[in-house]
């Protein structure tokens, strides 16, 4: 329980003092300071009642619509996960979207992309080839791969920590878009169960900070179907993303578990292809090569 007499008497319901006299910054009060061995009920329930919220009925018809960060694909806040096995372009598709994003180009093969603003990307798999793909993509798109900002530290997202620090430099740049660049490489190695469910944890933590979209990038399982590991993390998603190829360079970008702005959430019944591109395809991505 905390030790000043003041934030006690307030949270006691002394009608004498204020909120703003014993909480500057609301934010900064956790549930953390209070000793929940020794707080009663009534304690435990108005401090956190000063950080979260109750909604009533009215109150749900009043919400707005999920909004698109890029449309048909990825929603413009929350979790989304993208799977896929090595070598078939995960992170350079993500470097594709974080390219549009963050400098202002109108639509990706064709779905539109709704918002602009900076980028944070955490690039820890094969961060020494990112810049000669960023000059390739530049050379496509005939502009320079700006407002993105390149994270290449190590870092542990099961750690509340360091979810906190990377959550609260997406929120100080004013990012849209933060991508984790893979979940093994950010924290989650050994992807069984308390190892994801940490992981989650963390991502949950950076989705109290930072008011955009988290996308982690993680491997698909041997038969390139699924995720490897836990279930936890595509269960903690808005959305899961498969990438899949074939033996002529054909890539389908599938939506697996889509709550997205116009789609019913129907799990993992209906895997609607968003975009399909390869070498002989209608769609050339030759920038990739």
């Amino acid at each position: 329980m905390s030790t000043d007499p003041a934030v006690e008497a307030y949270l006691r319901g002394d009608p004498n003092i204020g909120p703003g006299d014993v909480f500057p910054d609301l934010d900064d009060y956790d549930l953390a300071d209070v000793d929940l061995d020794q707080a009663s009920p009534e304690l435990l329930a108005r401090v956190a009642l000063r950080r979260h919220r109750l909604l009533d009925r009215d109150a749900l018809d009043h919400m707005p619509p999920p909004e698109p960060l890029i449309e048909g694909v990825l929603g413009r806040r929350g979790l989304a996960m993208k799977a896929g096995s090595r070598g078939l372009g995960k992170t350079l598709t993500a470097l594709d979207w974080a390219g549009h994003v963050a400098t202002g180009l109108p639509s990706w093969y064709g779905h539109q992309v709704a918002v602009h603003g900076p980028v944070l990307f955490i690039a820890l798999e094969g961060f020494h080839g990112i810049p000669e793909r960023v000059r390739a993509w530049e050379i496509h798109h005939g502009r320079r791969m700006t407002n993105v900002h390149w994270w290449p530290d190590p870092i542990d997202l099961r750690l509340r920590r360091d979810a906190k620090m990377i959550g609260s430099v997406a929120r100080h740049l004013g990012a849209v878009l933060l991508i984790g660049d893979s979940v093994r490489a950010t924290g989650a190695g050994k992807e069984d169960t308390a190892d994801m469910g940490a992981y989650v944890t963390g991502l949950e933590t950076i989705r109290t900070i930072y008011d955009g979209l988290t996308l982690v990038l993680h491997n698909s399982g041997w038969d390139g179907t699924r995720e490897r590991g836990s279930t936890l993390l595509p269960d903690a998603c808005d959305t899961t993303l498969l990438l899949q190829g074939d033996p002529e360079g054909i890539r389908t970008l599938k939506l697996k578990w889509p709550r997205l702005p116009g789609r019913s959430g129907c799990g993992g019944c209906d895997h609607a292809a968003v975009s399909v591109w390869g070498p002989a395809g209608p769609v050339r991505a030759c920038w990739v090569s």
